[in-house]
């Protein structure tokens, strides 16, 4: 590997959706009742932020355990802008692979990264409205309002 760009902890702006995938929403905004026994089971499971073959490489993957566990994998942004390497003569994204915990209160969920493969990660807790959630689909709105949807995997 001979070049990196500086990844700054305090910068890492949530390589697992906070900008990959703005606008892959729909617009509509139809919540299942998250206070029910049923809403919490309906997240656990793995998602992705697109099922295309073709987009595989740079989707993002996140899994909710019923243990209130959370992994994440996807390729790594700083900033909204992906971290590249040049390894081997080839430039490439950098993978990150980071797990944490969830938590899903009324039709908020929050997720707090803990560990990741990037030395010196720490991350604040990530806070998103849930505004839509089937049995196959997962639709958030971070704080600062884009949407974004993830998909189920079976």
């Amino acid at each position: 590997m001979t070049k990196r760009r500086s990844a700054c902890p305090a910068l890492f702006a949530c390589c697992f959706l906070v900008y990959g995938c703005s606008g892959q929403a729909s617009q509509t905004s139809k919540t299942s009742d998250p206070d029910t026994p049923s809403a919490k089971p309906s997240i656990v499971g793995k998602w992705i932020t697109s099922t295309a073959p073709e987009l595989a490489a740079n989707a993002t993957k996140m899994t909710f355990l019923e243990s209130g566990e959370c992994q994440v994998s996807g390729p790594l942004e700083i900033n909204g802008q992906p971290a590249i390497a040049k390894i081997e003569g080839k430039e490439q994204r950098l993978p990150l692979n980071a797990s944490g915990t969830w938590e899903l209160k009324g039709d908020q969920l929050r997720v707090h990264l803990t560990q990741a493969n990037v030395p010196g990660w720490k991350a604040e807790p990530w806070n998103y409205k849930l505004l839509e959630l089937t049995d196959s689909k997962l639709v958030l709105e971070k704080e600062r309002g884009d949407k974004f949807a993830l998909f189920r995997v079976n």
